[in-house]
Order: structure tokens, then C-alpha cells, then sequence
């Protein structure tokens, strides 16, 4: 990816950035009492928000509340806000007594009613890590709405912020409130952060010793491997490289980064170069054209948006999940696969908390390629059309999902399904095009796919396709899908070894795949169905082979289309 075409790509993060902090500012200016902030960086949040307090006009005190020292504030010298200032250690402590979430809320009121020794100027209460207590107890939920009313009319402005990594309005009160989802550093704060720590680090080694800043190029793979992460990640993954190798090394990063991501259910995957496909042309294709939207010569031609993905449907075993590992691969972008499992918590609020935190480390990581793997899954039962049976936490796991394929730019989701009949049926609002650029359908490789997906995995096997008659396989694994070929030309491999460790023959994986029940059979009513429901409502991945037989009508070449194929396994 060349630094002229990153710099493009990265400006919808730092546009939501920007207008994320214009939201908050907006709602402290029109006196909203209570603003819900969720952000897993509370030091960072706390240093900007000091900063954009300096700024208002007038200009705002903050304060800040914890259940283990009460109300406090920061020892702020001018404009200067250092981390010292906000350590628990460096603020003074004002009311040492308030130290329950209805004792703050308490002091709130007090402070905009002008009660409180020198309460005239314009406040904000950062209240740390209360709103899940809030959330949780009739009396505290009461106290709130008390205090969005008597913050609403008070005399002296005051402004009470909950802020937590995983807060939620609730839901009584949710009407009463503001809410921002703070993001996680763009581009621009990661140079900072990058500068500070190498600084940090620098600070007590002598001149022959000090780290040199990294050049351009490898600057950049720095900052981009440490997209989606936030400050303190940031700063310990560089911190760690130094230990480990006296220098800030990208894969270093990297490493650190994918266990960092894997903690909330995302597989970070480096682009493959080498990867090879069998079949699947049309789909290929249109990935490859795709790419060309996220340029720099796009965004100067003017009204073009930027790709947001596409939904794949199709047996289990064609290619479906081997597309977005072509697409990261293909376009020199991280994959990023998210466990469905990981969604869905077992406590009141779990699940919508854990996937925000996925949402936006996934928008911060931006562009990357996004694998939604049988989204059916998870999201069979959430939509309009489906039963309500867990309270509504998967229809609010969904809504968030669908308001985040809509909105989101620099991610390319590439969502699959094995039953996607039964997701269109019960969550209908999933698959459109306003979330989706196109639908494919992925069937059973046809002869031409067949020999291509042969010799992918027979040259993969380190052995030369050319050796072997790829007529006489693609012919034998009629009916089979990439997978099963795959399978069977594994076990073509086995068998010759264990015949005294020759070579493979032709043989060998023709005898393979002529003894191998495929999925077509096994499952042939399910199989039928889902060809039934793809004519006409999805693109074909695959060019159909050509015929002798003209058509007969429109509804036969459909037909044939989609009797015809696609792709390779996995």
C-alpha cells in the first residue's frame, strides 16, 4: 500500500473522529445534564476532555468522582494536562465522603444549585465506572432522573459525564440522556503516541544509546500495525519490541497486537501474497475491480463511496470463507475474522458492551478486509421476522450490526452463509444492498473449476501440476466440492506414502475422489433448496460453462446458471 493511498484511506477515521469530539462538545454547550461516554481509554478521554474544557466559552471546571476517593480534582498548571495531573495520587480531593454513585450524583446537584463553597463557575463530573451500579438499582436509577431534572434547571451549569469502557444508558433513562462512543487513536494520534513512548524510552540513555525515530516507510507499518489498539496497547506493544530487539519493530507490533485484538473475539491475519484460488472468475473479478473505489483516483473523481462488502452464499465447502482471505490478500490488507461465539455474554448488557468494544476496534483498524463467517449463526431469530426468546440481546446485538455495516467506512465485510434462505427469512434486514455492493451465490465447481482447484492443492503439496492428468481428476471429482477435492487429494498423498513412500499417480487421486461421499448426496434436499432459492436472487460466482443445448426461455438459462458452479474449499 503506498503512503499516498494510506493517507486516503485513513480520513473516514479521523472525519468520525472529529465528529465524535463535535458531538460531545454540542452536548455540553446545549446543557444536556448527563452524557453517557463509553471508551476503554479513560486517561486519554480525561486529557482531551480538559483540553476541550479550556476551550468552551465560558470555560468549564472538571471534577471527577470514583468510588474510592470520592470527588476530586486535577492539579492542571494553565493549559498544560499531563498524566500526573489525573493519577489518583496528583488530585485533590474535595468531598472525600461522596464516594457512592448517589453521593456524586448528590454533589452534582448541589454544585449547579450554587450551594457548595465557590460552585458558580460552569462544572463537569466525571463520574468513573458508575453506570453499570446505576443501572443495576431502582434507588440509583431514581437518583439519575432526580439529577437530569435538577441539572436541566439549576442556576450554575453543571454537566455529569459516566464514563466506563462499556457504558450503556439505561434503558428508563435512556430518552434523558447523551451518548458518544469515544473511538480509539487515528493515524494522527498514533504519531504522537509513537513519538511519547520512543521519548519515554530514550529519556535515560545516553546519547550513544538513544533509539533513532523510525524511518518513513517503516514508520508507517508501525503506525499501521498498531491501528485498532488503544494508548496504553500501543505504547506497551512498542515498549516490549524495544526490550526485546533495542529497536520499534512492525511485526514485533503486530504479534503483540493480534493477541491484544484475539481478547475480544477477532483473528488479526496478515495478507497471504502467495495464496492461490481455483475458480470463482466472476466473483475475482469483481473484487479486483472493487479495489480500484479505494484509491486516491476514486476519491478525487467525486461521488464514489467506498466499498462497504459483500455477502456470499453457498454450500458448505465451495470457497465461501477462501474469498476474503483472496480479497485481504489480493488488496495487501489485514484480515480481521470475527468468532460469532464472542458476541453473546451471559450477563445483563454483556453482549451489546462486547460488541461495541469488536465494532470499534474494527473501525479503527480500517481498511482491512472484515470475515463475518455463517453470520446465520448468530443472526438467524434477530431480525423483524424472527422469535424473541433471550430478552432481545441478539435483536440488540443485530441492530448494532446493522447500523455498523451501514455507516461504517474502510472496512470491506465479507459475510457468508451455508442456510442463507432461513437468515433472509427471519432477518430479512441483513442482506440489501444498502449494507451489501452485491449477493453471490458460490455452487460445485464445474469441470474447468475442478482442474484449477487440483492443481492448487497439488502444487501446494510441493509437487508440479503438470505431472498429473487434471482431465482425468477434475472427471473423477464431479459432484465434489473445493474442499472435498482438496480432501481427496490428501488422501491420494497418504496413500502413496504409505504404499512404500513413491510418488503420487493420476491414479492415486482419481481413486481418492471416486471414494468420497460427497455433501450433494448426503444432504441432497438441503442442497436442492438452496439452488432453488439462489436463481434469480443472487449473482453467480462463477462464469457458467458453455453448452450445445440452446435455451429454451429465460427461466432455463437460470436455471442452467445456476446448476453451474464455483469454487475451491475452506
Amino acid at each position: 500500500m503506498t503512503k499516498e493511498t494510506k493517507k486516503v484511506e485513513a480520513a473516514p477515521v479521523k472525519k468520525r473522529k472529529d465528529e465524535v469530539k463535535a458531538r460531545l462538545i454540542a452536548l455540553i454547550r446545549s446543557s444536556v445534564p448527563v452524557i453517557y461516554v463509553r471508551c476503554p481509554e479513560e486517561l486519554r478521554f480525561e486529557k482531551q476532555l480538559l483540553q476541550i474544557a479550556l476551550k468552551l466559552e465560558p470555560v468549564r471546571l472538571v471534577r471527577f468522582h470514583t468510588v474510592t476517593y470520592g470527588v476530586t480534582e486535577p492539579h492542571v498548571k494553565g493549559k498544560k494536562v499531563d498524566d500526573a495531573a489525573l493519577s489518583p495520587t496528583g488530585e485533590r480531593v474535595l468531598d472525600g465522603q461522596a464516594v457512592s454513585p448517589l453521593r456524586g450524583l448528590e454533589w452534582a446537584m448541589n454544585n449547579a444549585r450554587g450551594s457548595l463553597e465557590g460552585a458558580s463557575a460552569p462544572t463537569i463530573l466525571v463520574m468513573r465506572d458508575t453506570s453499570r451500579g446505576i443501572a443495576g438499582s431502582d434507588v440509583a436509577l431514581r437518583s439519575l432522573r432526580d439529577a437530569i431534572r435538577t441539572l436541566r434547571s439549576a442556576p450554575v451549569k453543571t454537566t455529569v459525564i459516566m464514563l466506563s469502557p462499556t457504558t450503556m444508558p439505561p434503558d428508563d433513562a435512556r430518552a434523558e440522556v447523551g451518548f458518544v462512543d469515544w473511538p480509539l487513536p487515528d493515524e494522527e494520534d498514533r504519531v504522537g503516541i509513537l513519538a511519547s513512548t520512543l521519548n519515554a524510552a530514550n529519556y535515560s540513555r545516553n546519547e550513544d544509546r538513544k533509539l533513532p525515530a523510525p524511518e518513513n516507510g517503516e514508520r508507517d507499518k508501525i503506525l499501521g500495525a498498531c491501528a485498532g489498539l488503544t494508548a496504553e496497547q500501543m505504547s506497551n506493544a512498542i515498549a516490549v519490541s524495544i526490550a526485546e530487539s533495542n529497536r520499534v519493530d512492525a511485526d514485533a507490533v503486530l504479534s503483540w497486537k493480534a493477541e491484544e485484538v484475539r481478547k475480544l473475539g477477532l483473528e488479526y491475519i496478515e495478507p497471504d501474497p502467495t495464496l492461490e484460488v481455483g475458480g470463482l472468475d466472476r466473483l475475482r473479478k469483481f473484487l479486483d475491480d472493487e479495489r480500484a473505489l479505494f484509491t486516491p483516483k476514486a476519491r478525487e473523481y467525486g461521488g464514489l463511496r467506498l466499498p462497504r462488502g459483500i455477502f456470499i452464499a453457498g454450500l458448505s465447502g465451495t470457497g465461501k470463507s477462501l474469498c476474503a482471505r483472496y480479497c485481504a490478500s489480493r488488496w495487501g490488507y489485514p484480515l480481521i475474522r470475527l468468532d460469532n461465539s464472542m458476541l453473546l455474554g451471559s450477563h445483563v448488557g454483556e453482549s451489546e458492551a462486547k460488541t461495541a468494544a469488536i465494532l470499534r476496534n474494527l473501525t479503527a483498524m480500517a481498511p482491512c478486509v472484515v470475515m463475518l463467517d455463517e453470520v446465520e449463526k448468530v443472526f438467524s431469530g434477530a431480525g423483524s421476522a424472527g422469535a424473541r426468546s433471550d430478552g432481545g440481546t441478539k435483536r440488540a446485538v443485530f441492530g448494532q450490526f446493522l447500523t455498523w455495516l451501514a455507516e461504517q467506512e474502510g472496512c470491506f465485510v465479507v459475510a457468508t452463509a451455508n442456510d442463507i434462505e432461513t437468515l433472509v427469512r427471519e432477518a430479512p434486514e441483513f442482506v440489501n444492498k444498502h449494507r451489501f455492493d452485491e449477493i453471490f451465490f458460490v455452487n460445485l465447481p464445474t469441470l474447468r473449476e475442478r482442474k484449477e482447484i487440483a492443481a492448487v492443492h497439488i502444487k501446494r503439496r510441493k509437487r508440479n501440476p503438470a505431472d498429473f492428468d487434471l482431465n482425468a481428476i477434475a472427471g473423477a471429482s464431479e459432484n465434489l466440492s473445493g474442499a472435498e477435492i482438496e480432501s481427496a487429494i490428501q488422501a491420494g498423498l497418504v496413500h502413496a506414502f504409505m504404499d512404500g513412500g513413491r510418488e503420487p499417480t493420476t491414479a492415486d487421486f482419481v481413486y481418492a475422489c471416486q471414494h468420497i461421499v460427497p455433501l450433494v448426496k448426503t444432504a441432497s434436499a438441503a442442497v436442492h433448496a438452496l439452488k432453488e432459492w439462489a436463481k434469480g436472487r443472487c449473482q453467480l460466482a462463477t462464469t457458467p460453462e458453455e453448452t450445445n443445448e440452446p435455451p429454451k426461455d429465460e427461466g432455463e438459462v437460470a436455471h442452467r446458471d445456476i446448476e453451474s458452479g464455483s469454487g475451491e474449499g475452506n
